[in-house]
């Protein structure tokens, strides 16, 4: 909790990074140095200028990357941290030239920009504030970051960005969206929700070209996207140990496997806004069961094909296969009996126990009847 003694503490932090020789006055005159680091979504930057053969700090930078950018990798992070810091120096550079220095390839990645993680919007920003303007030098990587502060333990090795963002950009490094040449198995994946007489039906199904391999009925109010979840899980525990092609034609199913599944990984299966996803527990089944293929290719296909080819032939077959598991009668569906009115007999059998009772609740003979109601209507049954 937040008291007196964390108050004075930072006011006592405050006054120290405030007074000489901490930092110094900004001089218009030479060319600044920007020292940035990122961690757990804060930017913090060092700004700097030359006094001979040290350099001062002029001002001491920090921001929080916004809630998109926080669950991006640390690499990608990077880019956002140095872009907020050079836009929140210029206001003490006024145009000078400026010298970027932080723990990642900042230059490299925004010149091959990994457009599954950022936007055309956002490249096009990051690239016209840091590289379309000449005053701008980006400078090789260092372990001795002043941006750091006080470092925890020891300095973080250097590392190649490209080969980092190729490693967690995909749940498995081999994954493909082109067709295997030589695979063992082609298999399609399909699942089926929909509405008929009032309810909803759900199936999933996995083919090949010629025969069904399995087929289920699922619960009913299934939606679409879960059945689909489960259907590409199942198409991958088939294929295990096998070079598999597996054919899709779910947008959901097929970005989950490719894009989404590693950002649920760095993100902790959160969305932007912190939210928990959806379908959390079938995702969480596929990307266990993406690793069971020995070699893997997930492919995207147009629904509802006409033709005779292997991929137009596959799906069809897949999708009335699911279609008619949605529409086959569960085993494990329960029918309840129907359950109707309890019948009186014509005429009651009041005790005496039972008619003292009644007097006490005030009862009262019902109309051409020979039952009890109380005040409110209610009817008075026997007792025993």
């Amino acid at each position: 909790m937040w008291g007196e003694t964390q108050t004075k503490a930072f006011q006592a932090l405050r006054d120290a990074l405030m007074t000489p020789p901490a930092l110094a006055l900004p001089d218009p005159t030479k060319p600044f140095h920007l020292f940035v680091a990122e961690k757990g979504g804060v930017a913090k930057g060092v700004l700097t200028q030359r006094l001979g053969p040290w350099r001062r700090p002029v001002a001491y930078l920090s921001k929080r990357l916004d809630p998109v950018a926080s669950g991006w990798p640390p690499c990608i992070r990077q880019i956002a941290a140095t872009a907020l810091l050079v836009k929140d120096a210029d206001k003490l550079t006024l145009g000078q030239a400026l010298s970027v220095t932080g723990p990642h390839e900042v230059e490299t990645l925004l010149r091959a920009p990994p457009e599954r993680w950022l936007s055309n919007a956002r490249i096009t920003q990051y690239q016209a504030l840091l590289l379309d303007q000449p005053r701008i030098r980006f400078c090789a990587p260092t372990t001795l970051n002043p941006a750091t502060l006080l470092p925890e333990g020891q300095n973080p090795p250097l590392h190649s960005c490209p080969e980092t963002l190729a490693t967690i950009s995909s749940l498995r490094s081999d994954l493909t969206d082109i067709p295997l040449h030589d695979p063992d198995i082609s298999m399609f994946s399909d699942g089926s929700s929909f509405v008929f007489q009032g309810q909803r039906y759900a199936g999933a199904a996995v083919t090949t070209d010629r025969e069904v391999l399995w087929q289920q009925t699922l619960p009913p109010g299934t939606s679409a996207q879960r059945a689909e979840l489960i259907a590409l899980t199942k198409a991958l525990k088939l294929g295990r140990n096998k070079s598999v092609n597996i054919y899709t034609d779910s947008r959901y199913a097929f970005a989950t496997a490719h894009v989404h599944g590693s950002i649920y990984q760095e993100r902790g299966l959160l969305t932007a806004e912190g939210k928990a996803i959806k379908n959390k527990a079938e995702i969480l089944d596929l990307l266990a069961a993406i690793w069971e293929p020995a070699r893997l290719a997930i492919i995207h296909c147009p629904g509802h094909q006409k033709g005779n080819s292997l991929e137009a032939v596959g799906n069809r077959l897949a999708d009335a296969a699911a279609r008619e598991a949605a529409l086959t009668k569960s085993e494990s569906a329960l029918e309840l009996p129907i359950l109707t009115e309890p019948l009186l007999p014509l005429e009651p059998s009041y005790t005496p126990k039972d008619l003292e009772w009644i007097s006490r609740k005030g009862g009262s003979k019902m109309p051409g009847q020979k039952w009890f109601q109380d005040p409110e209507d209610l009817h008075l049954s026997c007792r025993g």
